[in-house]
């Protein structure tokens, strides 16, 4: 395949696995909230993070917390030398690969988010100005961010994905090394037209909720006659878009 057909799987997978667990544990927040019990928040927005570590406080919130609570703290978090922080965050992740599976992907998975944390961790302990430059408070600044953490976020996605080395390899070389061809990218995007659709459609919703500030309070405090119209339009919605299969959800297998 060719880069931006990869880069648009990559795109795809990233997006079906945050609907797919996100999705999933706001059913169990729900749920639990209905019978009393009130669950913390499991996602916030984690493809606006600015940073590796802003994507971890962002995505499988508790997770990431466990893992900082449980394994950084007591390596020695970032109390020691800056090295051992360094490899602090490493092993960590290295550790949260290693519990998706004992397979090459994850393991490669956690290593590359060890190296962005580790690495993002040197470059602000070792040129702070970057971090305090007025260019990055800045709206542009900020876009540049984003986007350069969801490449690199994304990138770690193909390995997450792809089980066998080599194909994983090949994709991850394409993904970075652009190829420029056209050809595969657009039959794709003809044979799966609802499918990219849905991702504009995701992409645009994501971004009215992060413009808009607590939207779900607002859906919540909706008239009764509005929410019976909000409930039909969802219902429809789920019939349009059902590709006639279900599966099961991606992290029942973790």
């Amino acid at each position: 395949m060719d880069s931006f057909t990869i880069i648009l799987g990559a795109i795809g997978f990233g997006i079906q696995i945050y609907g797919d667990f996100s999705g999933y544990t706001d059913i169990a927040i729900g749920a639990a909230l209905i019978l009393g019990f009130k669950l913390p928040i499991n996602f916030n927005k984690p493809y606006f993070a600015t940073s590796p570590a802003d994507f971890w406080r962002r995505w499988h919130i508790s997770l990431s917390s466990w893992l900082r609570d449980y394994l950084y703290i007591p390596l020695g978090g970032s109390k020691k030398s800056h090295t051992r922080t360094y490899l602090n965050l490493a092993a960590v992740m290295f550790l949260g690969g290693l519990w998706h599976g004992a397979s090459w992907n994850f393991v490669i998975w956690g290593m590359l988010h060890g190296a962005y944390l580790a690495i993002h961790k040197i470059i602000c302990d070792k040129f702070p100005r970057i971090g305090n430059n007025v260019f990055f408070k800045s709206k542009i600044g900020k876009i540049v961010a984003i986007f350069t953490t969801q490449y690199l976020v994304f990138l770690a996605w193909i390995a997450f994905r792809v089980r066998d080395t080599d194909d994983m390899l090949y994709s991850m070389s394409k993904y970075v090394f652009l190829d420029f061809q056209t050809t595969t990218i657009k039959q794709v995007i003809n044979s799966n037209e609802v499918a990219v659709a849905l991702i504009v459609v995701f992409a645009i919703l994501n971004l009215i909720l992060y413009k808009q500030k607590n939207i779900p309070v607002k859906i919540s405090q909706m008239q009764l006659w509005k929410w019976f119209f909000f409930i039909i339009i969802i219902t429809l919605l789920i019939f349009l878009t059902f590709a006639g299969h279900t599966d099961d959800f991606i992290y029942f297998q973790f």
